[in-house]
């Protein structure tokens, strides 16, 4: 492969993954052709993705070839051995493993190119992790203001069937739950389907 056809090649890749990071897409897909790359790019026998478990020890997600035959690999003490951490500002999430193939050194080029696809890999990650959490944060503010909705319903019910102010009813639906250990939107929701009627 001439150095051109090359330059083609990895800027098509990095295209391609620039492309993946816009929509929605599966961020174990991201790992695994990172690695691929690698493998198909660079001087290397092998490329393997560890990502930092909630323990901190590192886990394999993505590899070239056996993932038992990376992690013994691994464990011999390849001399060679590259590891680029997956890195953003102070945060570490893991590392992109190469091994060299025959033992060879990696050219600076390479390295280049890997710290590249390394850096990748990390905006990936944590693009993905971000919008996790975006979405269970947006699911628990919907439950919350959902819930507010029913409570307030529950209260004029409450008031109604009682023949009390809004005030006394909120304080009956909240020692009801109190008292029985349940969650004050479970309540609410019984009340306004009629399910519960508070004395």
């Amino acid at each position: 492969m001439t150095a051109l056809e090359r330059e083609t090649r990895l800027l098509a890749t990095f295209t391609e993954l620039a492309d993946t990071l816009v929509d929605d897409y599966d961020v174990v897909e991201l790992m695994q052709h990172l690695v691929d790359t690698c493998r198909d790019q660079l001087h290397v026998s092998a490329a393997g993705l560890l990502l930092s478990d909630e323990n901190g020890e590192l886990e394999l997600v993505a590899s070239t070839t056996e993932a038992g035959a990376v992690v013994e690999t691994l464990m011999s003490g390849v001399p060679a051995l590259v590891a680029i951490p997956l890195r953003l500002r102070s945060q570490t999430i893991g590392s992109l493993t190469l091994i060299p193939a025959e033992g060879v050194a990696l050219a600076e080029g390479d390295l280049v190119i890997a710290r590249a696809l390394a850096d990748i890999a990390t905006i990936g990650i944590l693009h993905e992790r971000t919008l996790r959490e975006t979405e269970m944060l947006a699911g628990q503010l919907q439950h919350a203001l959902n819930s507010r909705v029913v409570i307030e319903q529950a209260k004029g019910v409450v008031s109604y069937t009682n023949s009390v102010p809004i005030d006394d009813a909120f304080e009956l639906i909240r020692t009801y739950a109190r008292t029985h250990g349940e969650r004050l939107g479970d309540v609410a929701r019984r009340i306004v389907e009629r399910r519960l009627t508070l004395p």
